[in-house]
């Protein structure tokens, strides 16, 4: 007979075999979708890109370089798992190629304690540098979660802008 293992915000082995028979991805209404939004009917894409950590250098020749570390957090209810599955998540500084985190699997427990995901693991990072524009201009991040199925979904709070060193209203 099994018993039921209580750990603060992770759906429980013993949840997951109870409801998923009979209601995992038939009802919006289980144990494991209240709660955590896994194994849910309606399927859902989650994340946020958070504020950008930005540094600047100057360079040769009167160039400013700076440095940004751009991070958040994506998660699907299409990834396989029931959503606790990591999805790819691509980044894009102005009109510079592309950046993909193949998954965003970065440990992130505040997800869970904050009860935005299923586990831990769907937190992302990268930096990258390049050259500053003129002062007057800004540049624009923006950061979509890719789920295996569906369409790419913005990331809540993108785009985020920055210039001369500082985050600033887009």
């Amino acid at each position: 007979m099994g018993y039921l293992v209580w750990t603060a915000g992770y759906p429980t082995f013993d949840a997951y075999v109870s409801t998923s028979v009979t209601e995992w991805e038939i009802s919006d209404s289980h144990y494991c979708c209240v709660p955590w939004r896994s194994g849910c009917l309606t399927k859902q894409n989650h994340g946020i890109l958070d504020p950008l950590q930005i540094s600047s250098q100057a360079q040769q020749r009167q160039r400013q370089q700076s440095a940004v570390t751009v991070h958040g957090w994506a998660w699907s209810e299409w990834a396989s798992k029931g959503g606790s599955a990591s999805i790819a998540v691509v980044v894009q500084v102005d009109d510079l190629p592309n950046v993909t985190v193949p998954l965003a699997n970065v440990s992130r427990p505040d997800l869970v304690a904050a009860g935005v995901a299923p586990n831990a693991t769907h937190g992302f990072i990268i930096s990258t540098n390049f050259e500053e524009k003129s002062n007057d201009d800004h540049h624009t991040v923006n950061a979509w979660g890719v789920p295996p199925q569906g369409e790419p979904f913005l990331l809540d709070s993108s785009p985020r802008c920055f210039a001369n060193g500082a985050e600033v209203p887009c």
